[in-house]
């Protein structure tokens, strides 16, 4: 008999119930059938330790072989138990073949018995042959075989073990279901996001890399579980599929880190090219397939980098779920090429199970804080365009908001419509800077619009220093709108330049609606309910009238009292046919004005003037004293006693300008 020398060292096995507890092996790749000879000389083999792995053998086999001093077993029957192989399996015995695992293996534990003649020299041989699972010659396969750890123990002890694998296998698959159920939400998700979203392509990575990869380990598993054979080609869809969600997650982290560049336009797709020859299972694409992996590991670095500097948001969330994401493939990398040890593999199987939560909930986090802020931005250019286009000028319309606004919309309404000027403004301005004008008139519609909206209306055009609002509630609301505003300026005169406004108002029909091109809209009134109101605006400079009503907004006030009301004047404005009635707003007025105005004798020279009496009318109307429209009214009775009164007379005034 040949002397025999092993690599590994003798091991002795002194209970048979103690797991692992065969941990050295002299390993080759290749396959031999002498290699099961236990008087086989394997010295120049090398040795490992269990757990082990080991990538790419010669056409996928291994060997493992280990010496062991024994105990006599007492009678009782021995088994070798294998918790965990990833491949096919034959297990040989001083050269006997006691059992093996059909390919593909379940990736269940497996429990082979020992004869007891093996014992009798107190010296057992084992040997291993371990083959990967896919042996289709059309899909060569680079994954890493592997084998966790090998024990001898009595037949009670080897079931405890083996149930206790087993258990442990279950709840790996209840994990793994968990795992699977979460990325499938997170994609689906997603997806739908984008579908709402088309420009958002973060959404679309996202949800991608999540189906991607849930779909390709959900069918490594189902090959390692032997529910689908190697030879159904699943493997190398799978492959590709590895490399797709490597794109997504790649496509995403840019995207997110705002790091598109020429840099990265370029590595980022010359790294997915760089990995798709690791589908086809080619001595060396693994190494190729790696290296792409680190360099698409130093890319994201280089991104992250550049996003810390420019602080884009969440940038600490998106590098944390970056590094765990990259580190799965780096891990398995280095323990392939032997820069780590067997149980760097064990951490990496953990993070790739529940620690695929994590990377999912940091980016989640990542989105939802993105659509919080696109969510805000929305709602700030929402706010910044009911700035330029009234709220309750769309709801007029019946439109919620501004997205759903055609042109040509339009309806026809029963309101007030409000026109009000500074006076004087253009000889005012030109003693002013630009800058100093548009702070004044800024500063003066800032005081004048919360009037306006107390009383329900809205500004639905500024006319540089002018104002033109409507009141769809009431005339009521309208009126007591301008007297709020005459308050307030003259509050405002005491800070500022003083100055005076004019108010008109007139109720009617009044035509609101869309209006413009194909490019720009406006949202336009068109009736001459408005026109009306605009030359009431222009009388009060004429009357000397701080606000000025028509027939129309009177007949509407339900509380006429509560304003001060006098009747002015019978007139028909410059290019229109109806004769209206003009009314001021006495309350407007300062106390002692308000007062001289109640106490004179205006209307007893209006009832004069319109009897064509104008020698009776300028009498009373020269005796009004601080009142601007009993001096026009006496100019106008002069004239006519100096031209005489018109034949036909109807004591209605027809105007010649605005």
């Amino acid at each position: 008999m040949m002397s025999l020398a092993f690599a590994a060292p003798v091991q002795t096995i002194e209970q048979y119930w103690s797991a692992p507890n065969v941990l050295e092996w002299s390993f080759h790749h290749g396959d031999d059938p002498a290699w099961a000879d236990p008087d086989f000389d394997d010295n120049d083999w090398e040795v490992r330790r269990l757990p082990d792995t080991w990538p790419d053998g010669d056409n996928g086999y291994g060997w493992y072989r280990a010496e062991l001093r024994v105990l006599p077993p007492e009678g009782r029957h021995v088994t070798l138990g294998v918790p965990f192989a990833s491949d096919a399996l034959d297990v040989y015995v001083d050269g006997v073949h006691v059992g093996s695992r059909s390919s593909p293996p379940t990736m269940l534990p497996s429990a082979h018995k020992i004869p007891v003649e093996a014992f009798a020299d107190g010296r057992l041989v084992v040997a291993l042959r371990l083959w990967q699972r896919h042996r289709n010659p059309w899909v060569p396969l680079s994954d890493p075989a592997q084998i966790y750890n090998v024990f001898i123990a009595h037949n009670a002890s080897t079931g405890m073990v083996m149930e206790s694998t087993i258990l442990r296998r279950q709840q790996d698959r209840a994990m793994h279901l968990f795992v699977h159920g979460a990325l499938i939400t997170a994609g689906i998700t997603y997806l739908l996001f984008w579908f709402r979203r088309r420009r958002e392509m973060a959404y679309l990575c996202f949800g991608g890399w999540c189906l991607a990869h849930t779909v390709n380990r959900a069918g490594n598993q189902a090959l390692e579980l032997g529910f689908v054979s190697a030879w159904s080609g699943l493997d190398l869809s799978l492959s590709v599929l590895n490399v797709f969600s490597i794109f997504c997650i790649s496509c995403f982290f840019v995207t997110m880190l705002r790091g598109w560049n020429r840099v990265t336009s370029v590595l980022v797709p010359l790294m997915v090219v760089g990995m798709l020859p690791q589908t086809t299972r080619l001595p060396g694409t693994v190494a190729l397939f790696y290296l792409m992996d680190l360099m698409g590991f130093f890319v994201l670095l280089g991104v992250i980098i550049g996003a810390w500097k420019r602080k884009v948001p969440d940038v600490a969330a998106t590098t944390l779920a970056g590094t765990l994401i990259f580190a799965v493939p780096l891990a398995a990398a280095a323990q392939s090429f032997g820069y780590a040890s067997s149980d760097a593999y064990s951490l990496s199987s953990a993070v790739k199970t529940l620690g695929w939560l994590f990377p999912v909930f940091a980016l989640s986090v990542v989105l939802a804080n993105r659509q919080r802020r696109d969510a805000q931005r929305l709602q700030e250019t929402y706010r910044a365009s009911r700035r330029f286009v009234p709220f309750a000028f769309l709801e007029l319309l019946g439109r919620k908001t501004i997205r759903h606004v055609e042109r040509g919309d339009n309806t026809l309404l029963e309101m007030t419509v409000m026109f009000s000027d500074i006076r004087g403004f253009t000889t005012l301005s030109e003693k002013r800077s630009v800058d100093d004008n548009f702070a004044f008139i800024n500063a003066y519609l800032a005081e004048m619009e919360p009037c306006i909206h107390a009383q329900g209306g809205f500004i639905n055009q500024y006319l540089g220093d002018g104002i033109m609002a409507l009141y769809p509630t009431n005339a009521d609301a309208a009126v007591a709108s301008a007297v709020a505003q005459q308050a307030a300026v003259r509050a405002f005169s005491k800070e500022n330049e003083p100055i005076e406004i004019g108010i008109g108002l007139n109720t009617g029909p009044v035509m609101l609606g869309t209006i413009g091109g194909a490019e720009r809209l406006d949202a336009g009134v068109v009736s001459d309910t408005q026109n009306l109101a605009a030359r009431v605006e222009g009388m009060t400079k004429m009357y000397s009238a701080r606000i000025l009503l028509t027939n129309h907004t009177y007949d509407q006030l339900e509380d006429r009292e509560a304003f001060l009301l006098r009747e002015l004047d019978h007139v028909v404005a410059k290019g229109k046919s109806e004769v209206i009635t003009l009314y001021e707003v006495l309350i407007a007025d300062d106390l002692d004005v308000m007062r001289a105005k109640l106490e004179n004798r205006y209307g007893e020279g209006l009832q004069a003037f319109r009897r064509g009496d104008m020698a009776e009318a300028l009498d009373a109307f020269a005796s009004c004293e601080r009142d601007g429209a009993a001096t026009l009214m006496a100019d106008r009775c002069r004239r006519y006693l100096e031209d005489g009164v018109p034949e036909g007379w109807d004591g209605i005034v027809r105007l010649r300008v605005k």
